[in-house]
């Protein structure tokens, strides 16, 4: 329940959220009601409510969170992904914006294949973006294990694999989260290919 004195959620910060998630959304890494995007306010966040729909989001589709306590400041219930969320932001304070996607080829291509082999093709980009992303097991999704895990995991990696599960890439600007996001996509979709034609 909010009272008079909870923060208001501004208009801007749901415009680049509402601008994100489209994209995310027209890009096939969002879809239906999965995934969840926030921004650091201060020291709050600004999180899509649980069962938002992404591809139109709406302001009642937001929620503002206190990053100390993930006390409800205003807005529904935010995501259910809420504590992963606030677990980068506390853990690695150069987090500014956080994309959590379901990234089918990503998805796809992680299923079939181990660890080491993930990403792993002769492509000048590869390499570097394999750097930066970081593993962490099959926590289910919204439990107090995910959180931390991702959490530590965002003091070394700018995207995280979340095993049968997806992908949360934090940055210091929203749209190079989207972009990072939108980067590993793309060579998840390159190595696929080249193992259809194996």
């Amino acid at each position: 329940m909010t009272s008079s004195s909870d923060k208001a959620l501004p208009a801007e910060a749901f415009a680049t959220i509402k601008t994100l998630c489209a994209k995310a959304w027209q890009r096939g890494l969002l879809s239906g009601f999965n995934g969840n995007v926030s921004l650091r306010e201060g020291e709050d966040m600004i999180i899509t409510r649980s069962g938002a729909a992404k591809g139109s989001l709406e302001t009642a589709d937001l929620s503002r969170v206190r990053l100390a306590d993930g006390r409800l400041l205003a807005g529904g219930k935010a995501s259910s992904e809420g504590e992963l969320h606030r677990a980068i932001y506390t853990l690695q304070p150069e987090a500014k914006a956080i994309v959590h996607t379901h990234p089918p080829k990503l998805l796809a291509l992680f299923a079939c294949l181990p660890v080491a082999r993930r990403l792993d093709i002769p492509i000048f980009e590869a390499e570097d973006l394999r750097r930066s992303l970081g593993f962490i097991p099959d926590f289910a999704p919204g439990s107090r294990e995910l959180a931390e895990a991702a959490g530590l995991a965002s003091r070394d990696s700018k995207a995280i694999w979340l095993e049968r599960h997806g992908l949360a890439v934090w940055a210091g600007t929203p749209l190079a989260a989207l972009a990072l996001s939108e980067e590993l996509e793309h060579l998840a979709g390159v190595q696929l290919a080249m193992l259809a034609v194996r």
